[in-house]
């Protein structure tokens, strides 16, 4: 008895979508592959919050990083430390968790300038512009710290924004015990006799 060959099915029609325009057909498929679909990095999935909570925050969330978005640019090391100053005083007294990110945007500058001077590579002002930005960043370092000490940081938090801005690295201790490279039949001299004898023509 023979195996009745399975019949190759039809390949599937194409789906029509009705649009006036070539955006709008475009919107309209895109929106056809958003639909059941649960991953944390599509729309709002990775949002913890939903509904009116989540529109609350991110009104509150936008409103404060605009209060930064268009400051003047620090132009001396005088206002780099004041503009840093005003806005841990600002986020103290109105209730804002301080961060790097927020915390480079204040000065006028972007992120990327701001990091090029605590490592160095911009000089910025002058030779104390690096460790002004580190001595803000200590204190960034100090208060996550504190918030994860008191249950108000989630630890995997804690460590992703340690080791991305304040330098805490995996480290792992290792024991080296050096053996001796001659063997442990005799001393240096022995061993030197030893493949002196062994070589060719040492015995004629």
């Amino acid at each position: 008895m023979t195996d009745t060959p399975k019949k190759k099915g039809r390949p599937s029609k194409p789906k029509e979508v009705e649009a006036d325009t070539t955006v709008e057909a475009g919107e309209q498929i895109a929106k056809s592959k958003r639909k059941n679909t649960s991953s944390p990095v599509i729309g709002d999935n990775g949002m913890l919050v939903k509904g009116d909570e989540k529109r609350k925050l991110t009104a509150r969330l936008l409103t404060e990083t605009l209060r930064t978005y268009n400051m003047p640019r620090v132009k001396s090391d005088a206002e780099l430390e004041q503009r840093l100053a005003d806005y841990f005083i600002h986020c103290a007294q109105n209730g804002e968790k301080p961060t790097v990110e927020q915390m480079s945007q204040c000065t006028g500058y972007t992120y990327a300038t701001v990091y090029d001077w605590e490592v160095g590579r911009n000089k910025g002002f002058s030779g104390d512009t690096s460790n002004i930005i580190k001595k803000a960043k200590e204190l960034l370092r100090v208060f996550d710290a504190k918030l994860l000490m008191e249950g108000a940081l989630n630890p995997v938090s804690y460590i992703f924004r340690a080791k991305n801005y304040y330098g805490m690295k995996d480290v792992q201790d290792y024991i080296l015990t050096p053996n001796n490279p001659l063997g442990a039949d005799g001393s240096p001299e022995q061993i030197a006799q030893k493949y002196q004898k062994a070589l060719p023509g040492a015995e004629e």
